[in-house]
C-alpha cells in the first residue's frame, strides 16, 4: 500500500529547516478557482492537503478517509487529537468533518501504527453546463481535505517526527 499524502510535524526541535511544528496548524483561507485554474490553489503551499478524486479509474466511490500515524522518536507516543477538514467550492469554507460512525473515539485521536477513518463527503460532480466558471467551481469531481493535528493533552506528546498518512478509501466494510 502507498497513501496518496504524507507529511509530518516535530516537537522538541531536531526537524530539517523550514519543518513545522505539532499543533501549529490553522485552518487557512480558501482555496481559490478561477476559469484559468479550475483546479484548487490554496493560499499557502500546504503540504497537510490531500487533494483527490471522488472514485477511482473504475468508477469505485471513495467511501472513507484513512488517517494514519507513525510516531518516529524517543519515548513512548500517544495519541494525538486530529481534525479533517472539507473544503466545498460552493461556499467557499472548510467545514469539520466526524469520524465514521465505527470509531469509538470521540473526538477522533490518532494512535502510533494505526488508521482512524472519517467518513468521506463524495458529491458527485454538477452536470456540465457550458460554462467554464461552473465547470472550475464544481471542483472537477475532486475533493480537498485539511489534516490538523494538535499535541496531545497537556503538551504531553514526546519530543520527535510525528508522521501522518492520509489515503481515500474503497472499502465499503462495516456499512
Amino acid at each position: 500500500m502507498r497513501v496518496h499524502k504524507r507529511f509530518s510535524r516535530w516537537k522538541g526541535g531536531g526537524g530539517p529547516a523550514g519543518s513545522i511544528a505539532l499543533g501549529a496548524d490553522t485552518v487557512p483561507g480558501a482555496p481559490v478557482y478561477t476559469v484559468s485554474a479550475p483546479v484548487p490553489v490554496l493560499p499557502t503551499e500546504l503540504d497537510n492537503v490531500l487533494v483527490h478524486r471522488f472514485t477511482d479509474l473504475n468508477g469505485w466511490p471513495v467511501h472513507r478517509i484513512a488517517v494514519g500515524y507513525n510516531f518516529k522518536g524517543v519515548g513512548t507516543p500517544v495519541t494525538l487529537p486530529v481534525s479533517v477538514y472539507v473544503f466545498d467550492g460552493e461556499t467557499q469554507r472548510w467545514y469539520l468533518m466526524g469520524p465514521t460512525t465505527s470509531s469509538v473515539i470521540t473526538p477522533p485521536a490518532l494512535t502510533d501504527g494505526q488508521f482512524t477513518f472519517f467518513d468521506s463527503v463524495s458529491v458527485p460532480p454538477r452536470a456540465k453546463t457550458g460554462s467554464m466558471l461552473d465547470l472550475a467551481q464544481a471542483s472537477s469531481g475532486s475533493q480537498e481535505l485539511l489534516i490538523i493535528v494538535s499535541d496531545h493533552a497537556g503538551n504531553t506528546a514526546p519530543n520527535g517526527e510525528h508522521e501522518i498518512l492520509v489515503a481515500p478509501d474503497l472499502t465499503t466494510i462495516g456499512y
